[in-house]
């Protein structure tokens, strides 16, 4: 009985080929920014120019990656970005999460002189590239992701990651909403929106818990959190024990801090199965 041959799947792509790509999309819309500038009577100042070719080459690279499946720079190296196991209609929610190290530098910059965070966001993505898994670098984690060189095939499928990329999707929603809600308070009360979203946040994620029913953004993606039995409001606290160091940041600096946030973030993308620091504490796990 004959068995059949794996199935050969495209070999990920390489930090040179990656730098590469992004130096060619960065390039063009830097070429494009000049262009404009000669052609404008008051050409902008630098912390704003940055700000434009950033969000530039994030909405180029959502958009390409979401249509073609890659940005300029990657067409031009022989890359692609996958999606595994996506449907169609949430590519640009995925290419949206995968670039997001673009569009929240620019909103750092807007809310204090941190143009240091472009830097340090470069460093971040190259260095998670070189450590990470089969390649991926901490957004692509973020958004299941896989960045891969056509014209280097292996024989080993690329896995599907069924979780994370749905709940950072629905955390994203459920931050919104409560953003939202914090600047509507924010035009009554005396204190910063986001910490304001922060408070309603923890609220809604509590209760939510404590009942057992999922947040907005949970039910939208189809997530559900699962405690042990017994004391589920203390569990429910103990998972969003995050957002206290959170609130105190925002309430402190006055201005959107995602320090607490990323560290969330990164411990459910690196610790086994798939779930953060918090997950662990309360117990808890985030299924589908």
């Amino acid at each position: 009985m004959e068995t059949s041959a794996p199935q050969l799947a495209p070999a990920p792509a390489g930090l040179f080929l990656r730098g590469a790509a992004t130096f060619v999309d960065v390039t063009l819309v830097l070429l494009l920014g000049l262009g404009v500038q000669t052609l404008v009577t008051e050409p902008l100042d630098p912390d704003m120019f940055t700000i434009a070719a950033l969000l530039t080459t994030a909405n180029i690279r959502i958009l390409a990656e979401t249509v073609w499946g890659g940005s300029p720079g990657k067409w031009l190296t022989g890359i692609r970005v996958k999606f595994p196991g996506a449907p169609r209609l949430l590519r640009l929610p995925l290419s949206i999460l995968r670039n997001s190290w673009l569009w929240v530098i620019p909103l750092s910059i807007l809310l204090g002189d941190m143009i240091l965070s472009v830097w340090a966001a470069v460093v971040v993505v190259a260095v998670s590239i070189i450590l990470g898994p089969d390649r991926r670098s901490v957004a692509d984690l973020l958004a299941g992701a896989y960045v891969i060189d056509s014209n280097a095939p292996r024989r080993v499928p690329d896995p599907v990651d069924r979780t994370s990329p749905r709940r950072a999707l629905a955390w994203a929603v459920d931050m919104t909403l409560s953003a939202l809600a914090g600047w509507a308070l924010d035009n009554w009360l005396d204190w910063s929106w986001w910490a304001w979203g922060l408070v309603v946040l923890a609220v809604l994620r509590i209760a939510s818990e404590s009942l057992r029913v999922p947040t907005p953004g949970k039910a939208l993606l189809g997530l559900r959190v699962e405690h042990r039995p017994g004391m589920l409001p203390v569990r429910a606290a103990a998972r969003n024990l995050w957002i206290l160091p959170a609130l105190l940041l925002a309430a402190g600096f006055d201005h959107p801090l995602l320090l607490v946030e990323c560290f969330i973030a990164l411990s459910f993308l690196y610790l086994p199965g798939q779930r953060s620091a918090t997950d662990y504490l309360a117990q808890a796990t985030v299924t589908r």
